[in-house]
């Protein structure tokens, strides 16, 4: 019988993954300083890439045989490091530099490559908690996760989707307490502009000409600004003495409108003080009054209006529904159904003494849903994550991007640059 004739090959399996294939070229070019054959290499390695873009960035790092290659599961990285001398004025010393890249199989099939720092192949084990994520989605794979718990999932390029279940009353709950601090923030903003038009009127009356300042303490809201002009003092004694003046009218003023306007407190005011300047040649002078509004008191004492819109935030939990929502992130269009992203409601502000309408604005990254969410690109294709929900319960869905080095980035535009002009200049000729 005669014997079996023993596999000088490689298993094809392995020889028909890029990943496997550009680290034999790899390897080779590490054997071989030869720059004909290297040349041969690197056009072989230029095959195996998404794009030249993804190409030139593998290229970023030199491949000697002092190139350091990493291997962990679905991922190459390489790393070059080498000696440079920094000078400084007062001495010269070396330091170390480094480059690394990443190479991962990509959507399609072919390679792709993005650069990282150097350190973060020190600081873990696993290259995509490294990166930002705990796994790669397969394409319509299932998702039903435990309450409480949180998954990281590269679902698509370089788009990471952190989700984690939530019940969907707390999430509606969300949605009323955004509406109730915007009200609030609004009776607010009401209150302050009511107190500040009644100094003003209160200092009319006094027949003192004053003016509001909206710009100073870069337009902060617990300070309410009033600029009172008059002719320079004629020394220093007599600036001193006004501004002195001024404080006292301003507390008589401040008293007055307590008195007069139940829903204001001299709890709510803070101390004043009274700065003054003028320009050097010029007969007009500034007295600026600063009277401190303690928030936190004024805003514990609109509380007792929220009672009145408990009618607004029972709607509010009753007609929130889902509804087609679309998220372009670069390339990336992301459509899904979520709880929406804008609610405008309308409420009587008893300050102001009109109707008034707030916004609730959920970050557009974020998304509630309880149904699929589809991923398309004109790269990648498309990609379907599916999640298995009760009926009580609702995915939030962040999407974020997997942590790449900033020099990617920098260095990916220059290249795509590149490439892009000398395909222009060449259609131009």
């Amino acid at each position: 019988m005669k014997a079996p004739t023993p596999n000088l090959f490689f298993d094809n399996d392995k020889l028909n993954n890029p990943l496997f294939r550009l680290k034999l070229i790899i390897n080779a070019l590490k054997r071989t300083e030869n720059s004909r054959k290297r040349r041969r290499l690197y056009e072989r390695a230029r095959y195996l890439f998404t794009d030249e873009a993804h190409y030139m960035v593998f290229r970023y790092v030199p491949i000697t045989e002092n190139t350091e290659v990493y291997e962990y599961e679905g991922y190459i990285v390489l790393r070059h490091s080498y000696r440079r001398k920094v000078r400084s004025w007062w001495r010269e010393e070396e330091v170390s530099v480094g480059r690394a890249v990443l190479i991962g199989v990509n959507d399609d099939g072919k390679l792709f490559a993005n650069i990282i720092e150097p350190e973060v192949i020190e600081h873990f084990g696993d290259m995509r908690e490294a990166l930002g994520f705990n796994d790669n989605y397969r394409n319509g794979e299932i998702i039903f996760l435990e309450d409480g718990k949180e998954v990281r999932l590269r679902v698509q390029g370089e788009i990471v989707f952190t989700i984690r279940k939530r019940a969907l009353s707390e999430v509606i709950e969300h949605y009323v307490n955004l509406a109730r601090e915007q009200i609030r923030e609004r009776l607010y903003q009401a209150f302050r502009e009511r107190a500040s038009r009644d100094i003003i009127r209160e200092l009319s009356l006094l027949r003192i000409s004053g003016a509001l300042e909206r710009g100073r303490w870069g337009g902060a809201d617990h300070v309410i600004t009033i600029i009172i002009e008059t002719t320079r003092p004629s020394s220093w004694e007599r600036d001193k003495e006004i501004g002195e003046n001024l404080e006292r009218i301003m507390a008589y003023v401040l008293k007055r409108i307590c008195e007069n306007e139940p829903l204001i407190s001299p709890e709510h005011f803070g101390p004043i003080n009274v700065i003054s300047q003028g320009r050097f040649g010029d007969n007009r002078y500034q007295f600026i009054i600063d009277i401190q509004l303690y928030r936190w008191r004024i805003m514990d004492d609109l509380e007792k209006f929220m009672d009145d819109y408990k009618d607004i935030f029972e709607q509010l939990r009753e007609t929130l529904d889902f509804v087609s929502y679309t998220y372009e992130r670069g390339n990336h269009i992301i459509m899904a159904k979520s709880l929406p992203h804008e609610v405008t409601i309308t409420f009587y502000n008893p300050i102001s003494e009109r109707e008034e309408t707030v916004t609730i604005r959920i970050p557009e990254e974020t998304i509630f849903t309880c149904e699929d969410i589809t991923i398309t690109h004109d790269e990648h294709g498309e990609t379907n994550v599916k999640l298995l929900c009760e009926d009580d319960k609702v995915y939030e869905v962040n999407v974020g991007e997997t942590i790449i080095s900033e020099r990617d980035r920098l260095i990916r535009n220059r290249i795509v640059i590149e490439l892009l002009g000398k395909k222009l200049r060449r259609k131009a000729l």
